[in-house]
């Protein structure tokens, strides 16, 4: 299974990163992603959250994604487009 990065919204935390939409995702932070609920149960993890996310492409150069100190760019993307749930699984 492929875990791919259809969408990209425009922040100042995503800039540079527009451009990696479509892309398969293999690891984050070093670590294999099997599916999107093992992304998920990756991601939700507070030592993981604590520090910027690196984002492991096919063939590509790493993504580097810093949430912010309490994940606050997060909770700041997901207010600004009025997404309610960050996943749905």
């Amino acid at each position: 299974r492929y875990v791919v990065l259809t969408k990209i919204l425009p922040d100042q935390a995503s800039q540079g990163y527009l451009d990696l939409q479509d892309q398969v995702l293999e690891t984050l932070n070093g670590e294999k992603v099997a599916d999107l609920a093992d992304l998920a149960a990756k991601a939700s993890d507070p030592g993981v959250l604590a520090r910027p996310l690196v984002l492991g492409f096919m063939g590509g150069t790493p993504a580097v994604l810093d949430l912010g100190p309490n994940g606050e760019n997060h909770q700041r993307i997901l207010k600004k487009y009025g997404i309610r749930l960050d996943r749905r699984l």
